[in-house]
């Protein structure tokens, strides 16, 4: 799953939640990917190319929420849309005691 992608508000609703198939498959249409596709639809950013994706970072607090909505459990994430970046930044958040 393309993290970028999740600091935007409702970027679970809007985005991840309705293309939740086409994601998992995420097949090339040419040569780009569908999330590829999807995330230059939403930020207008391409992220190999143009160093303002780095932006987005500021966002951490949002793609963390947003993150929540999905599977965090990597022993069933077959066939399902699955990241826990989110909960491994809260997780070294609170062994630095902030």
């Amino acid at each position: 799953m393309s993290l970028q992608k999740m600091h935007y508000k409702n970027s679970y609703e809007d985005d991840i939640e309705p293309n939740d198939e086409q994601i998992i498959q995420n097949e090339k249409d040419g040569h780009q990917t569908f999330i590829y596709k999807l995330l230059l639809a939403r930020t207008g950013i391409n992220p190999k190319k143009n160093s303002a994706i780095g932006e987005l970072a500021k966002n951490i607090e949002i793609a963390i929420e947003q993150e929540k909505k999905i599977n965090e459990d990597i022993h069933q994430c077959k066939g399902q849309i699955t990241c826990n970046i989110g909960r491994i930044i809260d997780e070294i958040r609170k062994d630095d005691g902030n």
